[in-house]
């Protein structure tokens, strides 16, 4: 029930109505009765207002449920509403940023013992509520509009990829985790980071992928275990310097 307004009961229901049907009696329902005695034969009278008495009746009730059933359709996509809202401000939402210009995506760190540089997305949680289950993949490595991975995948690590959650990550809301994408060593090699970094080779002929210098284009996506996904993708501007070499969104 709508606050505010009274329980229903028996009572109110005649005031109701009897306030309808003498709206109606004495309102754009008598009209057409009224001029219909207006022109009618003596004696069809009394007849005539007796229908309209009969008439207001039932034009009364339909009023009553008419009102109610209005007010109902308008609590009901009131409520459709709410729900719809809330649904989509808990339904998994990420943003996805990668710019050189972002400390965490560019990381000096050590792989197998020497120094290594970890280029890196960031992936935030922009729904209201935590997100279990987060996963990561690289879908696609392509250059001059060719697929260089052939359809496979593999699975990113959410840094720091040593721990046991790398592949399966609880991302709270509005909390940026950063996401290993590829790790630059300094014999020039470009390794994909998985949770053990390897070098990718091309299917065909066993090459490194990132054998050449050049713009490489990466599709990754990042999902949750409740559903919903989000697929982005970077520009490898491999140079075979380190130094020079970036990675950010297209």
């Amino acid at each position: 029930m709508t606050p505010g307004l009274p329980s229903p009961s028996l009572p109110g229901f005649f005031r109701a109505l009897r306030n309808h049907w003498l709206a109606a009696m004495s309102g754009a329902v008598s009209v057409p009765f009224s001029a219909l005695a207006a022109f009618a034969s003596s004696g069809w009278e009394r007849p005539i207002w007796y229908a309209m008495a009969v008439f207001s009746f039932g034009y009364a009730a339909f009023k009553i449920w008419e009102n109610e059933r209005a007010e109902r359709l308008a609590e009901n996509a009131k409520l459709i509403a709410e729900v719809e809202s809330l649904a989509r401000r808990l339904a998994p939402q990420f943003s996805i940023t990668c710019t050189p210009e972002i400390g965490r995506c560019r990381i000096d760190h050590t792989y197998n013992g020497k120094r290594a540089i970890y280029l890196r997305a960031v992936a935030t949680n922009r729904s209201e509520a935590p997100l279990h289950e987060c996963t990561a993949y690289l879908t696609s490595i392509q250059k001059d509009g060719v697929n260089l991975m052939a359809h496979e995948s593999r699975r990113l690590p959410f840094a720091p990829g040593h721990e046991a959650d790398a592949h399966s990550k609880v991302l709270p809301p509005n909390t940026p985790i950063a996401l290993d994408v590829l790790v630059m060593t300094v014999q020039t090699t470009v390794l994909v980071a998985t949770q053990e970094p390897y070098i990718f080779e091309r299917r065909q002929d066993k090459t490194p992928v990132f054998a050449e210098a050049g713009i490489y284009i990466l599709s990754i996506v990042v999902s949750a275990e409740s559903g919903g996904a989000r697929e982005e993708k970077l520009a490898f501007e491999w140079t075979r310097d380190w130094e020079t070499s970036t990675l950010r969104l297209c």
